[in-house]
């Protein structure tokens, strides 16, 4: 899963950046060196990033985070409470749902003992009105969009990492981060960056990785690229909270 390529999106030459490095500059991250130099003086790139930039701005002025996280929590509040918690009804037909995707939280370390951690996905999908979160045995497809909120008992650091079906594992929150952000304990924050599922199908991971010390996201990347193909995942980063999500993504 990565951020599908709108066409409409200027073309860039062989030469440039990958796609990612200029996609997570239009989300704010900071750029290394090089790519800065290349953006100052290629203007295909710099078409391609003010796109990137006022599409991200004409989505948040359409779905702003309180107003995401409000249409979500009236959506749950009409649902009755079940085995797996809330889920949202979607307006899918039956017929176009499969059983595609479990959700699966590991049990935390024992060095941290609390209850109430909350990793969630939200889907919006062309045709919907308003967002829903992610439930068990929903097919996912391309062109999907994806948001993630997380709920913190106490103030810490927050990655969400992804491993795709190919076995490439990527840092989705912060996009292309080299460690995790901070996150404040209290209400569910919805996180920035939006994921618009590509047409690549398959299994595929979603893990947030909540700690109390900001952690590296390379050694746990690499430790996931190791577990491509595998009916479960893990990761060995010491004392931390792991929240993990399987899809399954038809193209």
């Amino acid at each position: 899963m990565k951020p599908a390529l709108d066409p409409a999106l200027p073309e860039r030459g062989s030469s440039c950046p990958p796609a990612f490095e200029i996609e997570a500059v239009s989300a704010g991250e900071a750029a290394n060196a090089s790519v800065t130099a290349h953006l100052s003086s290629c203007a295909q790139c710099q078409a391609y990033l003010a796109s990137l930039q006022e599409s991200r701005k004409a989505f948040l002025a359409q779905r702003p985070p309180e107003l995401f996280l409000k249409q979500v929590a009236q959506r749950a509040q009409r649902r009755p409470e079940g085995r797996l918690g809330r889920w949202l009804a979607l307006g899918i037909p039956a017929t176009a749902v499969a059983a595609a995707l479990l959700l699966v939280v590991t049990k935390p370390p024992d060095a941290i003992r609390f209850k109430g951690a909350s990793f969630k996905v939200f889907l919006k999908r062309e045709g919907m009105s308003e967002p829903g979160e992610v439930s068990a045995d929903q097919r996912m497809r391309a062109g999907d969009s994806l948001r993630f909120s997380y709920q913190a008992p106490h103030d810490g650091y927050l990655l969400v990492l992804d491993l795709d079906s190919s076995g490439k594992a990527t840092a989705f929150y912060p996009y292309g981060g080299a460690q995790s952000e901070p996150v404040k304990a209290g209400s569910p924050q919805l996180l920035s960056g939006t994921i618009v599922l590509d047409a690549t199908p398959g299994p595929e991971w979603l893990l947030a990785v909540y700690s109390f010390e900001p952690l590296p996201a390379a050694p746990l990347l690499r430790q996931l690229e190791k577990q491509r193909g595998g009916t479960a995942v893990s990761l060995d980063c010491g004392s931390c909270r792991v929240d993990a999500v399987r899809l399954e993504k038809s193209p």
